[in-house]
């Protein structure tokens, strides 16, 4: 077990533990203190167990199907169409593309797998974008700011995402050529 689910567990007992303790101890009124130590160990552990947050499946997939490690909760730049109305942080994989490629990371929004790619390309250029309209897992990509944005939906196999990102990446490089 994490630290991040023991937590919640170790603190209700150690408040339970000191409300029992402070009831058995009192002689003149026991629940005057025992009742605030419980309220208390429950907003604790409600609060613990809410900032935790539910595991996201489809992430959690995607970083088993692939080399990816857990980034933790990260703020997303709000570069392309695709990634411009999102508001505020999100969990992201991070890694490396294969064969010590640039820094990749992958998040969930909405119902699409999104992954972003440091990139030297100005732009898609129009062979890349043919290319993508053309292929089976029909994905959405842009270029800004130096990142590459590839959009797929949820469902979509991560190592498959992430092979996916690399052609781009080789595609994009081969044409600035």
């Amino acid at each position: 077990m994490t630290g991040r689910r023991v937590a919640p567990l170790v603190i209700a007992v150690i408040g339970v533990a000191l409300a029992i303790l402070q009831y058995v101890l009192d002689n003149k009124d026991p629940l005057v203190f025992s009742l605030p130590i419980l309220v208390g160990t429950g907003v604790i552990v409600s609060v613990l167990l809410i900032a935790r947050g539910r595991p996201d499946d489809e992430l959690e997939r995607v970083r088993e199907e692939t080399d990816l490690r857990d980034g933790g909760v990260s703020a997303l730049p709000s570069v392309t169409p695709i990634l411009a109305g999102v508001r505020g942080p999100a969990r992201v994989l991070t890694g490396r593309l294969p064969g010590h490629g640039p820094r990749l990371r992958i998040t969930q929004v909405g119902d699409r797998l999104v992954a972003i790619c440091e990139t030297d390309a100005a732009a898609l250029d129009e062979e890349t974008g043919d290319w993508l309209v053309l292929h089976d897992l029909h994905p959405q990509a842009g270029v800004e700011d130096g990142l590459l944005v590839v959009a797929v939906p949820r469902d979509t196999d991560g190592r498959a995402l992430v092979d996916l990102v690399a052609q781009v990446q080789g595609r994009l490089e081969d044409s600035a050529r």
